[in-house]
């Protein structure tokens, strides 16, 4: 996924048992249930994607990152 620079995201919550990880390939802001997390390249997260999320790009170029998101039946 790419983001532009200044770009932010916010998601809902979804239904119970859904998860999402994300791999950052370079530095990339995520906020989960009022939470704020620091990612920068080569590090990961996963979370319980019951709670408000989203992404921020703050950085002065577009930047990408893998995101997978796993609905648990």
């Amino acid at each position: 996924m790419k983001f532009d620079v200044q770009l932010a995201v916010r998601h809902l919550p979804h239904r119970d048992n859904v998860e999402e990880y994300i791999i950052a390939n370079d530095t990339i802001e995520v906020v989960v249930g009022g939470e704020k997390i620091l990612l920068t390249k080569g590090d990961a997260m996963r979370y319980i994607a019951d709670k408000e999320h989203a992404y921020t790009n703050n950085n002065a170029h577009t930047i990408s990152f893998s995101h997978i998101v796993y609905y648990h039946k």
